[in-house]
């Protein structure tokens, strides 16, 4: 799984950010404009990017990162997060493809950044992703639940997930639970069947490498 990375300056949020990112992806925080920039410069693997807007003394230091985030990583899904959302930044930011958040900012807030970070992170065809998070709305998934169907809609198993997220396996058949009642299944084939019928047409699931390894 690739990293997400969240650059929050202050310690609060950026301990509320965590709480909820963390239990989605591996998280690398920096709480500067620089440390940020050193990050992008020194890794590859990210699969999101969560910026404040105003870092410390440098003003819309968000927007410098960001820059350079879609230099370096064009597709990879980004969010900008900020106390006063204002015409100028959104309209900044849509050029960027970027998300822009107001704070105080909660799961339920970012569940369509976190749906975009696991699509990314599984290599889905844009059209694919489209239609797992239409899919996703309509079964009313929590970005946890839609982790899980990503997951299984890609070919893994659910040992393979269970080893790479470090979930329990209580807390998966909790997961699985909730996911069979919202989708009208009843065991996994079922499920898989339900949601490869309703993803696909003619068109083949694409997935990198590492996800099949």
């Amino acid at each position: 799984m690739g990293s997400l990375l969240v650059v929050e300056d202050d310690d609060a949020t950026r301990r509320c950010l965590g709480r909820i990112v963390t239990r989605y992806r591996v998280v690398r925080f920096a709480s500067s404009v620089d440390e940020a920039l050193g990050l992008l410069e020194s890794r590859t693997d990210w699969c999101g990017i969560l910026v404040d807007l105003n870092l410390g003394p440098r003003a819309n230091g968000g927007f410098e990162i960001l820059e350079r985030a879609r230099e370096r990583f064009p597709d990879v899904p980004c969010a900008l997060v900020t106390g006063q959302i204002e015409v100028a930044v959104v309209n900044r930011a849509a050029t960027m493809n970027t998300a822009v958040f107001g704070k105080p900012v909660g799961e339920a807030e970012l569940g369509a950044f976190l749906r975009r970070v696991i699509a990314r992170d599984h290599a889905f065809q844009t059209s694919l992703a489209t239609r797992l998070e239409a899919l996703s709305a309509e079964w009313k998934l929590s970005p946890r639940e839609y982790e899980i169907v990503a997951w299984l809609v890609a070919g893994q198993t659910r040992d393979a997930y269970l080893l790479r997220s470090g979930m329990a396996e209580t807390t998966f058949r909790t997961h699985m639970k909730h996911i069979f009642r919202k989708a009208g299944a009843s065991s996994f084939a079922e499920l898989l069947s339900l949601a490869l019928r309703r993803l696909f047409s003619n068109e083949e699931l694409t997935t990198n490498d590492d996800a099949r390894s």
